[in-house]
C-alpha cells in the first residue's frame, strides 16, 4: 500500500543519517510521533522499524553501510510511538490472527500510545466497510446531531465501540 511504500522509502533515504546519529550519540530510544495522518505514519514507521530489525536490515545496501552494520547499531535501540488523534492503521479480527501476528500486535500495543479526544470519531473509524457502515447507519438514525453532541461534551463514539465489540475487532 502507499503509506507502507512511503515509510520504506523514507527508511532507506534516512537510514545513513539515523545510523550516524545512533552511533555518535549512543541513542538508546527512538520515538515516532505525529498528529492525525502523521500519527498514522508514525505507527506504520514503528512497525517498519520492528520489521527491519527483525529482518536484520537484510534489504538495505547503500552508502557503504551494510545490513549487518545497521543491525549492530539498532539491535538494542528501543522503538516507541506516541501519536495524537491518529487513524487506525491496523484493523484485524483478534480471533483470526496467527500466533506470530498476535505477538506482533501485542508488542505494538506495549510500545505505542494514541491520545484521542473523547468526541473525536475519526481515530475510531477502521478502514473496512463491514465495520464502519453499521456504526454510521446507527449514528445517522440517531435523533442527536453530532454537532450538538460534541458541543455538549457527549460521546458520539458509542456506536463505533459497540460495533467493535460485536466484531471482536481491536480499536487500536
Amino acid at each position: 500500500n502507499g503509506i507502507k511504500g512511503l515509510i520504506e522509502h523514507n527508511f532507506l533515504v534516512l537510514m545513513p543519517k539515523a545510523y550516524d546519529i545512533v552511533k555518535e550519540f549512543s541513542v538508546s530510544k527512538i520515538v515516532f510521533s505525529g498528529h492525525s495522518l502523521g500519527g498514522g505514519l508514525a505507527q506504520v514507521a514503528l512497525l517498519a522499524a520492528f520489521g527491519q530489525r527483525h529482518d536484520k536490515f537484510r534489504k538495505y545496501t547503500s552508502d557503504g553501510i551494510t545490513g549487518h552494520d545497521l543491525f549492530q547499531a539498532f539491535k538494542n535501540v528501543e522503538f516507541k510511538a506516541v501519536t495524537f488523534a491518529a487513524p487506525m492503521v491496523l484493523n484485524y479480527d483478534i480471533d483470526e490472527l496467527s500466533k506470530q501476528e498476535y505477538e506482533v500486535v501485542s508488542r505494538l500495543k506495549l510500545c505505542s500510545v494514541n491520545y484521542v479526544f473523547a468526541a473525536d470519531v475519526v481515530p475510531r473509524i477502521p478502514g473496512h466497510v463491514s465495520f464502519w457502515k453499521p456504526a454510521l447507519t446507527k449514528l445517522a438514525k440517531s435523533k442527536i446531531s453530532l454537532t450538538i453532541d460534541a458541543f455538549y461534551g457527549g460521546d458520539v463514539t458509542d456506536a463505533f465501540d459497540e460495533e467493535a465489540e460485536k466484531m471482536k475487532c481491536s480499536t487500536y
